[in-house]
């Protein structure tokens, strides 16, 4: 009740300032903007480089509809923050483009937004056509180790060049990124992270696409000296013209990864999907499918350069050297034929008897994808890999996990409450879906693409089949 009374307070004392009815520029509203205070900025193009210091304020477009342009003119980042402690600073609702990077030492950082040791909230933006040294999109910035951590939200960072960090270079802080795409950033193939660089940093991903993005090490990703978390991530199509072609992970890392996708990237040298230094990954039911590495490299998969790789209920398939289809080198590592650095289990490797990698419940056989052509990567419904994975690991329909970053969902007409059991509680679950005018598939047991009296009746004499 407390905490209600406080919020309801400073919602009572905050004030909502309008640009460009109340100040003609955004920087003087923000030089005018107390804490807590709303900004809102009407649809147009603001030639500005707007500057943020140590106020949290929330700075937003009053059109959702990408019409309110913030343009730093390529005269230093589009957006600096200083300095946002306690609470946060949200940015929502603009394109921000144009920006230069601010210079730091010699070298540019942010040029989009530029965040200096902030608490910051980035939401429904889309950062374009910016560029730095390093951050050509978003840099959040701090030169020793911060508790800050910013949050990026169904945001569009693309077409930013960069050396370090095309899309987002973060170092000391944790960085998380939900419902975001991240494309066609980096082009320095003389840098590192042509989507997301991580130093130094805790990163959470979760449903978010990285794809189209080119740098030398690391095209997708690169992470060093960082702990990581990605969960519903697709990294695809992109290129390092060095190692790395989705990720590149290094520097005692720690990386988990569930239910992603690493597909189609290219790398000239080892690791098409993902190159490993002296770091640790835990794969969980996800997928690594057809990347590319020149015929010189190695490990077009996965590469180990020292480390550990944990691969549970996941499908490794379809990776090779550029024109030969030859699984042999689908993964290697520093131990070479021995693959001391792999611990797989459950798991649908291609080549896997030419690897000699032997785990627990290990297969080797065409995972049935929908359509490989058009990167369909679902199960037909008679893939070997349903119902093949750890059997202490249940999916969302309760029966046993499959493997890969899709399950084949499978159910029991007349069980409706998947618990594998047909009985009278389907049929009072029946009768509540059609006085709602509801539909559950696995209700329609006649199949005629309605819930009806007639599916109840079905549903009853198949429980009384049983007590036959």
């Amino acid at each position: 009740m407390f905490a209600l009374i406080i919020i309801l307070i400073n919602i009572t004392l905050s004030n909502e300032i309008f640009v460009p009815a109340d100040f003609s520029t955004i920087q003087q509203a923000i030089n005018y903007a107390s804490n807590e205070d709303t900004i809102r900025v009407s649809p147009g193009v603001y030639y500005e480089n707007i500057i943020i210091d140590e106020k949290n304020i929330f700075l937003v477009s009053d059109n959702q509809n990408e019409e309110t342009i913030l343009d730093g003119n390529q005269n230093g980042p589009t957006i600096t923050c200083n300095n946002i402690n306690n609470q946060y600073l949200t940015i929502r609702g603009f394109i921000i483009q144009n920006g230069s990077g601010q210079n730091i030492n010699g070298a540019t950082y942010g040029g989009g937004i530029l965040s200096n040791n902030s608490n910051l909230i980035l939401e429904n933006l889309s950062i374009k056509n910016n560029s730095a040294f390093a951050g050509g999109g978003i840099c959040f910035y701090s030169t020793e180790s911060s508790t800050k951590h910013p949050y990026i939200y169904n945001c569009i960072i693309k077409n930013n060049l960069a050396s370090e960090g095309g899309g987002v270079f973060v170092v000391n802080h944790s960085l998380s990124a939900y419902n975001s795409t991240i494309e066609e950033n980096g082009m320095d193939l003389y840098g590192s992270g042509g989507g997301i660089q991580a130093l130094l940093s805790n990163l959470e991903l979760s449903n978010i696409i990285i794809n189209n993005n080119e740098t030398r090490f690391g095209g997708g990703i690169y992470i060093s000296n960082s702990s990581a978390n990605f969960e519903n991530v697709i990294i695809e199509e992109n290129y390092s013209d060095s190692r790395g072609g989705g990720i590149w992970v290094g520097g005692q890392t720690n990386l988990s990864m569930h239910k992603t996708i690493i597909a189609r990237n290219e790398s000239v040298g080892f690791g098409g999907g993902i190159f490993v230094s002296v770091s640790n990954l835990d794969i969980l039911n996800s997928s690594i499918i057809e990347n590319i590495i020149d015929s010189n490299a190695t490990g077009t998969g996965i590469y180990m350069d020292g480390g550990n790789a944990s691969i549970n209920n996941t499908i490794i398939y379809y990776n090779y050297h550029e024109n030969n289809t030859n699984p042999e080198y689908n993964l290697d590592g520093y131990t070479s034929d021995a693959f001391f650095e792999y611990d797989i289990k459950y798991s649908n490797i291609e080549g896997l008897n030419n690897l000699e990698i032997h785990g627990v419940g290990t297969i080797s056989e065409n995972p049935l994808f929908i359509d490989l052509d058009f990167n369909d990567y679902h199960l037909m419904e008679n893939s070997p890999c349903i119902d093949s994975g750890d059997p202490n690991i249940i999916d969302e329909d309760m029966t046993i996990s499959d493997m890969g970053a899709y399950y084949y969902e499978q159910y029991i007409q007349g069980d409706l409450n998947n618990d594998l059991i047909i009985n009278i509680l389907d049929v009072i679950i029946a009768i509540d879906t059609i006085l709602n005018n509801d539909f559950i598939i696995n209700a329609d047991m006649n199949n005629d693409g309605n819930n009806n009296i007639q599916d109840i009746i079905l549903i009853i004499n198949l429980i009384l089949s049983f007590n036959e």
